[in-house]
């Protein structure tokens, strides 16, 4: 099964074996990682004394901008927001792109008329 899987003759093995390869350096940067976090290596001493400085820069003001940006996307107005845009794409006849939008992007689904 295995070496099946690996011939080289077959038109999903080289593809099958750059995954498992991608698949074995991210879990080996992963454990590496962790092992820096837990033996207190430089590296994540270097980023406590950024976070440190940067938590030091914070004022009101900007953290009141920060999060007026952050609830910028929050449900309660992007949700208005696509229901808007939604009505008056099918106002205007934009069927394609009101079907696109109301799928989330999945042009398949959506028949093939005029936009």
């Amino acid at each position: 099964m295995v070496a099946a899987l690996l011939d080289p003759s077959r038109a999903g093995s080289r593809l099958l074996l750059l995954l498992a390869t991608i698949l074995l350096a991210a879990t080996w940067i992963f454990v590496g990682v962790i092992e820096d976090v837990l033996t207190g290596e430089p590296l994540v001493l270097v980023d406590k004394a950024v976070y440190h400085l940067l938590q030091g820069l914070r004022t009101p003001i900007t953290d009141s901008i920060m999060i007026t940006i952050t609830e910028l996307g929050d449900p309660a107005l992007t949700l208005p927001l696509i229901g808007a845009v939604l009505l008056w794409l099918i106002w205007k006849r934009a069927w394609r792109a009101a079907c696109l939008l109301a799928r989330r992007g999945e042009s398949r689904r959506c028949a093939r008329g005029r936009s």
